[in-house]
C-alpha cells in the first residue's frame, strides 16, 4: 500500500484486519470522525499504518453470512460451514493453509472460540434475507427461517 506523505509507497501491514476497517479508515482520511453515531463496526486503521500504534486493531474478527460463521482470535480461527456438521478449529501460526482441524484434538479450545463467537451472535440482529438460492437450500435442510446461532 502507500499514500503520498502519510504511508511509504510498498509498505505491508502484518495484522488482521476487515473489509469493515477499510471503510472507517477512508472516512477519517477524507476528513471524517468514527466517533459518531451510529458507532462503525470497522476501526480506523491511520495510526496503525503510520506506525503511532503498535497494538492490534483488532482482538477478534467474526463474519456470519446466513449460516456460515467464522471467529478469529489471536493465531486461532473456528470456522463452520454448512457443508460440515462439525466445527473447524486451526492454529493459524502454525497451519496458514487451514489443512489440519484440531477441533477433536483441543476440545477446550473449540469449545472457547464456540463460547465466545455465541456471545458476540447474540449481540447480532437474526438474518431477515438472504437469496432465493440459498433460502430454498434452507428450507429444504429445516433451518429457515434461520435464528441466531446458539
Amino acid at each position: 500500500m502507500q499514500w503520498k506523505g502519510v504511508i511509504p509507497a510498498g509498505s505491508v501491514y502484518n495484522q488482521p484486519v476487515i473489509s469493515l476497517d477499510v471503510y472507517a479508515t477512508a472516512l477519517v482520511a477524507a476528513g471524517g470522525a468514527t466517533s459518531v453515531e451510529p458507532t462503525l463496526d470497522g476501526v480506523n486503521l491511520l495510526p496503525h499504518l503510520r506506525g503511532e500504534s503498535s497494538a492490534a486493531p483488532h482482538e477478534s474478527l467474526y463474519w456470519r453470512y446466513v449460516d456460515r460463521r467464522a471467529l478469529r482470535k489471536g493465531d486461532w480461527k473456528l470456522v463452520q460451514e454448512p457443508s460440515s456438521l462439525e466445527a473447524e478449529l486451526y492454529h493459524l501460526a502454525e497451519d496458514i493453509a487451514e489443512s489440519r482441524n484440531l477441533a477433536k484434538e483441543m476440545p477446550g479450545k473449540l469449545r472457547e472460540m464456540e463460547e465466545a463467537y455465541r456471545a458476540y451472535d447474540l449481540q447480532m440482529e437474526d438474518v431477515t434475507w438472504v437469496n432465493l438460492h440459498t433460502a430454498d437450500r434452507l428450507r429444504k435442510e429445516g433451518k429457515w427461517p434461520l435464528k441466531t446461532m446458539k
